[in-house]
């Protein structure tokens, strides 16, 4: 019954935030804006001869073609933005890949089976390391501003690696524990980074659907 609940609320959740993203409007974009000033555009070898008069002009824009809705779905990249945003999607989705092999089931089951936990101890690790590891995923701002997205993510992600190879070492449950915990701690604080990093990679009309690009390759992984 316990489970039943928890479930149900994880629908309730995702039923809401559904409906939350059909009232978001376009407002929320960053627009791309395709109109620039003629003497803007103007370079030495291309000035007017008579010396126009700095007037606003605006380059006709051809109709889209009728496309199809598969490629209408497709988010659209400049081949600069594209060629760095498929490197890190390929790097990120072999790092999610590699994580998905110690998914909190397999952890779950692993902490059971090798310490003989009841489920009510695992629901409270778990439970703990959930809320701790949202909370530093605040923190993990600070870091990011201070010493930078790069050194931030490096230095995390290579220290919670770490951690989760030495769980594999024959060590007693409450070192197992704080093992976990303490890892549960640092992996999140690398997430603010992370989209920093992402955003600052495109161009700003382009942030929302990079990360939103990465986010659905990993999920594919």
């Amino acid at each position: 019954d316990n489970y039943e609940v928890c479930f149900l609320f994880y629908t309730i959740n995702g039923m809401i935030l559904f409906i939350l993203n059909f009232l978001l409007s376009s407002e929320i974009e960053v627009e791309n804006d395709i109109t620039v000033k003629a003497s803007e555009r103007l370079t030495p070898e291309s000035e007017t001869l008579l010396g126009g008069d700095g007037e606003e002009i605006e380059e006709p824009v051809t109709p889209n073609e009728k496309k199809s809705l598969i490629w209408k779905l497709v988010p659209k990249f400049s081949p600069e933005s594209l060629k760095k945003l498929l490197l890190l999607t390929v790097l990120i989705c072999l790092d999610s890949l590699g994580m998905s092999l110690s998914t909190k089931a397999w952890t779950a089951y692993y902490f059971k089976i090798r310490y003989a936990l009841s489920s009510s101890s695992l629901g409270l690790i778990f439970g703990t390391a959930a809320i701790s590891g949202a909370l530093m995923a605040l923190v993990g701002t600070y870091f990011c501003k201070k010493y930078g997205p790069i050194r931030t993510m490096v230095t995390v992600h290579t220290t919670a690696s770490v951690m989760l190879v030495m769980m594999a070492l024959p060590i007693g449950m409450r070192e197992m524990v704080t093992l976990f915990l303490t890892r549960s701690l640092i992996r999140t604080m690398d997430l603010p980074s992370k989209h920093v990093f992402i955003s600052a990679t495109v161009e700003p009309q382009e942030r929302t659907a990079a990360i939103g690009f990465i986010n659905a390759s990993k999920t594919l992984v």
